[in-house]
This record gives structure tokens, sequence and C-alpha cells, in this order.
């Protein structure tokens, strides 16, 4: 587990997993990375957040998961859309 967003209370809000190979995040990474999730136990919120980060995109299994649970999968285009406009201003 890569990222632990915590409340006011000290409970996991969102957590999360970076995987910055040249494959795509796997069904097998996701599981290692929910059971890590599990092991925080009653530490996380039941409405916790699931940021997964991705340099080469994510299986069609990962991407099923995803849509039916908090979960956002975020590859460097995602990451980056936000600065785009920077660099106009730059110029």
């Amino acid at each position: 587990m890569d990222v632990v967003g915590l409340d006011e209370s000290g409970q996991a809000v969102l957590t999360g997993e970076c995987k910055w190979h040249m494959r795509p995040f796997s069904w097998e990474e996701l599981q290692r990375y929910l059971d890590h999730v599990r092991a925080l136990g009653a530490r996380v919120r039941p409405d916790v957040l699931h940021l997964l980060f991705s340099r080469s995109g994510f299986a069609e299994s990962v991407a099923r998961w995803a849509a039916g649970n908090r979960a956002m999968l975020l590859t460097p285009k995602e990451l980056l859309a936000p600065f785009q406009s920077l660099g106009s201003l730059q110029r």
C-alpha cells in the first residue's frame, strides 16, 4: 500500500497502490492490495476511497472491480490533466 489518507479520528478515508511497470495493473496485484487494506481492520472506514495508479493501464478485471466499488483508476494522463493548461501559461 503506497497511499493512506486519514480523517480527523485517525481512520483511513482513502488508500491506494501505485504500479509503475510496463504492464497493466493486474487482478493479482489488486488482490494483494486489498489484502493489505483488510489487514488494517477497523482502522479503515467503510466508505474508504481506493486510488489505484498505473503507468500502463489496468486489466479489464480491475476496471470491472473499480466500477462497482469506491475506486478511481489513474494513469499518467489523468494525473497530469489538471496541469495541461499551465503549460500554455508558461509560454
